[in-house]
């Protein structure tokens, strides 16, 4: 479902379990879940579909320092409703992740992971209506990295 372009440079469980958002779409399987995100100003926006199960919190620098609570997905599991070239990159370290943000408000709604750069990684917090605390969090060690 991507539908971006650019160079690179220059999220609902059961209701009965309160897991997530009734906002929701039933998507593809049983557990997989059409979400509405967006930056906070909200001029870049996208859709994505897939099982929220989990979040990521990382512990490296960059991570902790964002505060992102991430999932990762494969590319047809997300459509992009603003053209990737209204986001501006940062890269840094070995420049393999791809961080994208906002311009206007600064927030990072997805990116290209180092480990994984063949997925996107959603940032859970930017997606509309979920329950942040009902979702289990997975621990990674991003700072144990070279």
């Amino acid at each position: 479902m991507y539908s971006g372009s650019g160079s690179g440079d220059g999220a609902r469980k059961d209701a009965s379990s309160g897991a997530l958002s009734r906002h929701a779409e039933t998507a593809g399987t049983m557990s997989e879940q059409t979400y509405e995100g967006s930056c906070h100003c909200g001029h870049n926006r996208f859709r994505v579909t897939f099982d929220l199960d989990h979040v990521r919190v990382c512990d490296c620098t960059l991570c902790r320092k964002r505060g992102a609570l991430n999932h990762r997905v494969r590319p047809d599991q997300i459509e992009l409703l603003t053209p990737l070239d209204d986001l501006r990159v940062y890269q840094w370290h070995t420049r393999t992740a791809i961080d994208y943000f906002c311009e206007t408000c600064g927030i990072l709604p997805f990116r290209r992971p180092r480990t994984a750069p063949d997925l996107w990684t959603i940032n859970v917090r930017c997606l509309d209506g979920v329950d942040l605390e009902a979702i289990p969090i997975e621990r990674v060690h991003g700072s144990r990295l070279d």
